[in-house]
């Protein structure tokens, strides 16, 4: 073996034990609701038309929490959450059920958020007949994360 190959093999192996180990899914918060959780492993945040959106994302769970606006950060108050939509996707043991939430139906429950993430904890009505015979009474969740990306 040349010199340059195991000088080459030092700093490889080096270079692999020093290195820390990257997870497989990134980690940008948590969600919570009556039967489970959900590790969100990305959180896209941004503008959809004159609205902010906050979109948690897990593997076969999405929350959507929008916030009304007029297309400019100073127009959103992010104390008044205005929807939040919670839907379990194929690849879920819920699959098919949704639940949600609109400020024209009353409390919104709490929150902490703004463009950078949310926390916060509040009870989903059924939006899908799935979810209407699984859980009549709705849904309560928490969540917490910090947002990983934008809306475009």
């Amino acid at each position: 073996m040349t010199t340059f190959k195991k000088h080459a093999l030092i700093v490889a192996i080096f270079v692999a034990a020093t290195t820390p180990a990257i997870s497989e899914a990134s980690h940008a918060g948590q969600l919570t609701w009556n039967s489970g959780s959900a590790s969100v492993s990305e959180a896209l945040c941004g503008f959809s038309g004159d609205d902010f959106m906050l979109v948690p994302r897990s593997e076969g769970v999405r929350l959507r929490l929008g916030f009304k606006g007029a297309g400019t950060l100073d127009s959103i108050d992010f104390s008044d959450l205005s929807s939040v939509e919670l839907s379990f996707t194929d690849a879920h043991i819920l699959s098919g059920q949704r639940y949600a939430r609109y400020k024209s139906l009353g409390e919104m429950g709490e929150i902490d958020a703004g463009p950078e993430g949310a926390t916060g904890t509040l009870t989903l009505r059924p939006g899908s007949a799935e979810a209407l015979d699984a859980r009549p009474d709705g849904m309560q969740i928490t969540y917490s994360f910090d947002c990983t990306g934008e809306i475009f």
